[in-house]
């Protein structure tokens, strides 16, 4: 199994901001971060969710909306 973190970002309040560790057997950072999302939001993620979206830098993911960003990697 994978350990990954994810950040989210609270882009109003930074103090609010949270770090998780997340688990699990995905390889793929892209599909574990969108699994990790899915369990955050406790919803099942469709296509809706636009993998397009996401910006990949050297070993990590993240994207953006209005009121939070997250930052996704392994470790």
């Amino acid at each position: 199994m994978k350990k990954y973190t994810l950040i989210v970002f609270n882009r109003y309040e930074v103090a609010k901001s949270e770090v998780i560790n997340f688990n699990s057997y995905e390889h793929n950072l892209g599909l574990a971060f969108r699994e990790a999302i899915g369990q955050l939001w406790q919803t099942e993620l469709g296509d809706e969710f636009d993998l397009k979206k996401i910006k990949f830098h050297d070993n990590k993911v993240g994207i953006d909306f209005e009121e939070e960003s997250y930052l996704f990697f392994e470790g």
